[in-house]
């Protein structure tokens, strides 16, 4: 253009940024005709292969998927038990009916355990039975008793409060 000549109308101009452009296309007529004419159908993501008599890999997938589901929706039982637990002996069932706990401890040349049970305190020095049965306190330490039954022994730890 040459110096002095006027500008043909021109939009004011346009950011790049703001959004999207004011710009409108007109479809072109074979587009419209194409689509209105044809029917698309897209082809099958897989090859199922339905006439095929030997297995494929989407049979295998679609037993381990059916396989997976039953096994989710199957009732849940309890997990089944190890060896059942030995059976509890007269001396451990004697401590337990009793509520038998070690409270305290005397070390000396007579050691002295003191044991709580349901009945109270009972104080009991090394080599003699507790009161009404044939339980003996064999032996003391700081922090345990030993505790015998004819063969049957059981540790007691001196519980803290």
């Amino acid at each position: 253009m040459a110096q002095g000549t006027a500008r043909p109308n021109l939009p004011a101009s346009i950011a790049l940024n703001t959004g999207a452009l004011p710009i409108r296309l007109a479809p072109l007529e074979r587009e419209l005709t194409s689509a209105a004419n044809q029917t698309t159908q897209v082809p099958p993501a897989l090859d199922l292969n339905i006439g095929s008599s030997s297995p494929s890999t989407l049979d295998f997938a679609r037993a381990e998927l059916d396989l997976r589901t039953a096994q989710a929706l199957e009732p849940r039982t309890a997990p089944a038990r190890g060896p059942e637990a030995p059976r509890e002996s007269p001396l451990a069932r004697f401590v337990r009916e009793q509520n038998l706990r070690l409270s305290g401890v005397v070390l000396g040349p007579t050691s002295v355990a003191i044991f709580q049970g349901k009945d109270g305190f009972i104080v009991l020095p090394v080599g003699r039975t507790l009161p009404g049965s044939d339980v003996l306190l064999k032996s003391l330490s700081a922090k345990e008793a030993l505790l015998v039954q004819g063969s049957e022994s059981l540790t007691l730890s001196i519980e803290k409060p």
